[in-house]
């Protein structure tokens, strides 16, 4: 009886690992050698949650990224919201994002991502133009930084 108990735990543990790895919240891609770390920003907006709103940009983006002929060691990708301007109908978002190794945390690469958005009259839309195309433009070196790694 005793043996039952234990692979019944075994079995509820593994659920509950599982469960945590798969949930929503989960930022890795399932075979992506890159996990979303840090995410961090000094620009404020009222009404918005902009640090949530730059991890759901670079949780949505990762995945566009080709991947597939990088190393498949782990690393750790912190991004930072350096800046978001908007002069007139132009929107300027500055992106700054680290790669560091997951065992050990040696940081081997400094990324920066640039972007200019001028469409529209909602500046909430040109900001998030904006700042889309700017991590866009950060993330799509990763795969350089990972073959120099």
């Amino acid at each position: 009886m005793r043996l039952i108990g234990d692979v019944y735990r075994s079995v509820v543990v593994a659920a509950i690992a599982a469960a945590a790895v798969l949930a929503p919240g989960d930022v890795d891609a399932k075979d992506s050698p890159v996990v979303v770390g840090e995410v961090s920003t000094s620009v404020v907006r009222a009404g918005v949650d902009v640090p949530g709103v730059l991890r759901a940009t670079v949780v949505e983006e990762l995945p566009t990224i080709d991947l597939s002929h990088a190393r498949r060691r782990p690393v750790i990708l912190s991004v930072s919201l350096v800046r978001m301007d908007t002069e007139g109908t132009a929107t300027t978002c500055v992106i700054s994002a680290t790669l560091r190794t997951k065992k050990g945390g040696d940081l081997f690469a400094m990324l920066e991502g640039r972007a200019q958005a001028q469409e529209g009259d909602d500046s909430g839309a040109r900001e998030r133009k904006a700042l889309r195309h700017a991590v866009r433009g950060a993330l799509e070196r990763i795969p350089e930084a990972l073959a120099a790694q």
